[in-house]
């Protein structure tokens, strides 16, 4: 037997007896499908659904001011089945006190959740959080707008894949956890201030941390801000890894890690204090790092299987270290501008090496 249930909230200038929005809508088993459309004041929607084929859609309209009215919440529980869920939240209006949050959690089957938030540049505090256990898992999360932006997706177990897209965002944060299967993490973020005072100046603030089978990760952020602080770390344990990070601006940092099986990583960042750390402990590695301007530092570690290499950093106060400890070695360290300082060491097997610095 399906159910339906469609609520429609309106906020009416002028009567307190309605200013806040409030829908709260459990059901238990079958086909269910629950619609939620808020518009106007503080709204709040939460969603319970259990059993069977499971969907709920939300949506919030509202105008923020600085003084509170504007917040939107809305949350979705599912559990069991076909899981579908997807909040689409909107601001308009002024202010900068004023929230979005948008939280999804779905446990078991066919998971599939999508949340969005637009809200104008000087609103604060836009949250989204998807927590998917069990199943083909697929996550995806945009925020256009705002400032103090947070994404967050923790999966766990079989197809696991995870967007977070930000554009015109602004001091955000942005992390991805997945364990298990074949996983798929994509974050790109372009605005301003991202992973602000992120990184090793207080923590990593964009992050994917993949433990487990057919590992894919890419980073991509962009903009600069006035008081910056990046991060951009990626750690992958097992199996097929692959991770790619491209920065853009000021305090930049990117860190990597992966630990075993078909590894590959790819940096590339563009200017101020840039730094990268690359760890690849065995197997197929690979690297490539490239920096392009100002504080540039490098230092690579790799332990054993079939090595390559490759390091450029181009301009101001250089420096690459680079260890390799076994395996079918091979490097290449080139440098071109200002600061140089490159020391490569290399211990077993067929080890070749070249340093070109101008």
């Amino acid at each position: 037997m399906k159910k339906l249930v469609f609520l429609l909230a309106l906020f009416i200038a002028g009567l307190p007896a309605i200013s806040q929005n409030t829908a709260d809508v459990t059901q238990i088993g079958n086909d269910q499908s629950a619609v939620v459309n808020q518009n106007g004041s503080d709204q709040n929607a939460l969603v319970t659904q259990e059993g069977s084929l499971n969907k709920t859609t939300i949506d919030q309209l509202a105008v923020a001011s600085s003084y509170g009215p504007g917040k939107q919440s809305a949350t979705v529980s599912q559990d069991g089945k076909s899981n579908v869920a997807s909040i689409d939240q909107n601001q308009t209006g002024g202010g900068g006190k004023t929230e979005n949050t948008a939280y999804i959690e779905q446990v078991g089957d066919n998971n599939k959740s999508y949340q969005t938030e637009n809200a104008p540049g000087y609103n604060s505090g836009q949250h989204v959080t998807a927590i998917q256990l069990g199943n083909l898992n697929i996550s995806k999360q945009t925020i256009n707008g705002g400032y103090t932006d947070n994404f967050r997706i923790e999966q766990s177990g079989n197809l696991n894949s995870a967007t977070q897209t930000g554009t015109g965002v602004t001091t955000n944060t942005a992390k991805i956890f997945q364990t298990g299967k074949r996983n798929t993490a994509t974050q790109t973020l372009a605005g301003s201030n991202n992973g602000y005072y992120g990184g090793i100046y207080a923590g990593e603030r964009i992050v994917i941390d993949q433990t487990g089978n057919d590992n894919l990760a890419t980073q991509i952020f962009t903009g600069y801000g006035s008081s910056h602080g990046n991060s951009a770390d990626i750690e992958q344990v097992g199996d097929d890894n692959v991770a790619k990070e491209i920065g853009d601006g000021r305090n930049i940092y990117a860190d990597v890690i992966q630990v075993g099986d078909n590894n590959l990583a790819t940096t590339s960042q563009v200017g101020s204090e840039d730094q990268i750390l690359l760890t690849q402990e065995g197997n197929l590695n690979k690297t490539t790092i490239t920096q392009d301007g100002i504080g540039n530092l490098a230092d690579v570690d790799i332990l054993g299987n079939s090595n390559i290499g490759s390091v450029l950093s181009d301009g101001d106060q250089n420096l690459v270290d680079v260890d390799v400890i076994g395996s079918f070695n091979q490097f290449k360290v080139s440098q071109v501008g200002n600061g140089h300082v490159a020391t490569v060491s290399q211990t077993g097997n067929y080890n070749i090496t070249n340093v070109n610095q101008n």
